[in-house]
């Protein structure tokens, strides 16, 4: 903790505060640029996975094209990789310019990563990229700049925010970081970036009033889509490599398209944990997976579950352990960064039994587990002996975290802390099975999570009917 403080009191890192306010004399956009024509740059480029000599450089386009490049510095070109993202969608409740949605409906959004090499620490460089479509046209963004790491001993302006999430001051704020503070060398971003991961409006361009998106407030685009709007947002990540760590709004629940009552809001909030995919897979293995195939394996029970596979698809980050991108460590000049997969479904206080939240089921659902919550559960296990602990044990046993004069952790989620979001404890639930017994009072059976196929077969399901009670309450709070 004290090391962290002294991080804090030594590098400059900006938060987000409410910007109540518009200033009268704030220019506004003529008119609205038309950002969804038939082929456009759906960003401008950003900075990703910077090393002590190379840069990558990540773009998006409505359109596959070819011959995607980066320029940069005296002379230097090099092509870039196009992959398609696999769920961007759009529904009725998405509002894009001149577009409209009766179902949901997949959007073409491509992916385009370049990598600038032979670059010396510490000093910026000129870049900008060109895409072309099949007609041989050429979309070219403006010039930026890039830069590899940061050498040690460089004094370093670092951008802390989260939990943008579409909310209106975003680039109230951004701005006003840019006018008064300059760009920083780099944007730590503490997780839920949007509502809704797989809506790819609140990424590249959503026009809801008052609900701007997540790459127009960052680079400095929002007057772009919303030209009455007195913000332009701020252009920070075509210059600062983004570094994030996975909220609560990364995660997609159940991917279950074929649905007629299927939505993108629904889909974000009906996760279930991946134990119970797990013993749902093993009754129809036989059927989805013939010839037991690891990969259909793991894909049918990420759609059972919850994934967060568009937002892995939109950034990259290191790869430096088990969990691959989800949770990594990274140094920069004299910071070691630290970012953990630490987070958990957000659901209601309500205790009524009228729907499912943090502490009951829906009693009109206790004989079908598949419309149940599962609690509070958490995405990501973090304690003693999981894959993400002993990783992290690892990474604090390292010459280059020992070393580190400054160290930082991002985690969207704390044990600790203040405010209504940390109750219950940040813990793995336990489910109590309450049960009337013939004196009037309750049996209770508890089963910490995850809750073996066997618990699950023999104690759970021999017990749902109407006379019984499911309940939740975190682990931590047991004697």
């Amino acid at each position: 903790m004290r090391n962290i403080l002294t991080a804090l009191r030594a590098i400059v890192l900006f938060g987000l505060f409410l910007l109540t306010g518009c200033d009268e004399d704030e220019e506004q956009a003529a008119s609205a640029v038309e950002v969804n024509s038939v082929r456009a740059l759906l960003t401008d480029p950003f900075l990703q996975l910077p090393t002590p000599h190379s840069v990558n450089v990540v773009w998006f386009t409505n359109f596959e094209g070819s011959a995607h490049r980066l320029d940069y510095g005296q002379g230097m070109t090099v092509m870039a990789k196009t992959t398609r993202l696999s769920r961007m969608m759009e529904d009725a409740s998405s509002q894009q310019r001149g577009k409209t949605y009766e179902t949901v409906t997949s959007r073409p959004v491509y992916r385009h990563e370049a990598t600038a090499t032979g670059l010396v620490s510490g000093e910026r460089v000129e870049y900008r990229i060109t895409s072309v479509d099949e007609t041989g046209h050429e979309l070219t963004s403006d010039t930026f700049t890039l830069a590899a790491t940061p050498p040690r001993n460089q004094p370093l302006k670092i951008l802390l925010t989260s939990d943008m999430q579409s909310k209106v001051n975003a680039p109230a704020n951004y701005q006003r970081m840019v006018e008064t503070v300059g760009i920083p060398d780099a944007v730590f971003f503490a997780g839920d970036f949007v509502n809704v991961p797989d809506r790819a409006s609140e990424w590249f361009d959503q026009v809801k009033n008052n609900e701007p998106a997540f790459f127009p407030s960052l680079q400095g685009r929002n007057q772009q889509l919303m030209p009455t709007f007195p913000y332009a947002g701020g252009e920070i990540l075509q210059h600062a490599p983004l570094f994030g760590t996975i909220g609560n709004h990364e995660v997609m629940g159940r991917y279950q398209p074929e649905r007629e009552t299927y939505t993108l809001n629904g889909a974000y909030h009906d996760p279930q944990p991946r134990w119970y995919a797990e013993i749902a897979y093993e009754q129809v293995k036989k059927e989805v997976n013939p010839k037991d195939n690891p990969d259909v394996r793991a894909e049918w029970i990420a759609d059972h579950s919850h994934n967060h596979m568009s937002f892995l698809e939109i950034f990259s980050f290191p790869d430096d352990g088990s969990g691959g991108e989800a949770y990594y460590a990274v140094s920069l000049g004299d910071v070691f960064l630290i970012s953990l997969n630490i987070s958990r479904i957000w659901r209601s206080w309500s205790v009524d039994g009228q729907s499912r939240t943090k502490f009951v089921e829906a009693l009109a659902e206790l004989e079908n587990p598949e419309a149940w919550g599962f609690g509070e559960f958490m995405f990501e296990q973090f304690n003693a002996g999981s894959d993400q602990y002993q990783w992290l044990s690892q990474v604090l046993q390292s010459d280059a975290f020992r070393q580190a004069r400054y160290k930082v952790v991002l985690a969207h989620q704390g044990a600790f802390g203040l405010g209504d979001n940390t109750v219950p404890v940040l813990a793995d639930p336990v489910m109590q099975l309450v049960e009337p017994d013939v004196n009037g009072g309750e049996n209770v059976t508890e089963l910490p999570f995850p809750i073996s196929a066997d618990d699950w077969h023999n104690k759970v399901l021999p017990r749902l009917s109407e006379s019984h009670r499911v309940s939740w309450r975190p682990q931590l709070l047991r004697e």
